[in-house]
């Protein structure tokens, strides 16, 4: 169930992971374990908020980092703006955005936002498998596993090799990238449900 092979594009395939930070909407919160594994030496990072599920990111992740929208967003949420019109900052830790907006139906489709020489995390939670994916500028793709692949509870995390190691003091070990890899996602014990018969 748990891999830490590494794919020929130098990422970590996958971690499965406990259900222990889902918010109350049921959403994935990864937001929050990003904002203390991805900073390293940085003071901000880079937000696109296009919908109701990065506009809850920017905000969790507000709590660890500095948060740069790179444009004002407006409601109601219709579109994604032109990223010619992006205010990009390449001194970033790096640039989120949600892949598919489903309470706005916004998708990022077929390609992902440029990176600007940041790594790109994107919460896959309503279209992971649901249609190919480039991995291309990612540091980091997170999601949880119900609308398209398991059960609820269940987060599939994809890690670039570089970005491992670089968390905050105050990262807790069970959402530390690097102590995940080293227990084989195994630090805590996995959720595990058995058919008993008689």
């Amino acid at each position: 169930m748990t891999s830490g092979g590494r794919s020929r594009s130098g990422m970590l395939n996958f971690f499965i992971l406990e259900s222990q930070n889902m918010n109350a909407d049921g959403k994935c919160s990864f937001d929050e374990q990003e904002g203390k594994n991805g900073l390293g030496n940085h003071e901000h990072a880079d937000y696109i908020v296009t919908g109701a599920w990065s506009s809850k990111a920017a905000e969790e992740a507000e709590k660890y980092i500095k948060v740069k929208k790179v444009f004002q967003p407006s409601k109601p949420y219709v579109t994604v703006p032109d990223q010619e019109k992006w205010t990009h900052d390449e001194k970033a830790a790096y640039l989120y955005y949600c892949a598919n907006e489903t309470v706005h139906g916004i998708e990022f489709t077929p390609t992902a936002p440029e990176s600007h020489n940041v790594p790109l995390i994107a919460d896959v939670s309503a279209n992971f498998m649901a249609r190919p994916f480039d991995f291309k500028d990612h540091g980091v793709v997170f999601g949880g596993a119900q609308k398209n692949l398991g059960a609820a509870g269940l987060k599939i995390v994809i890690v670039r090799k570089d970005l491992i190691g670089k968390k905050q003091g105050i990262t807790p070990a069970v959402f530390s990238y690097k102590e995940i890899i080293a227990n084989n996602s195994l630090y805590n014990t996995p959720p595990y449900w058995r058919n008993l018969h008689s």
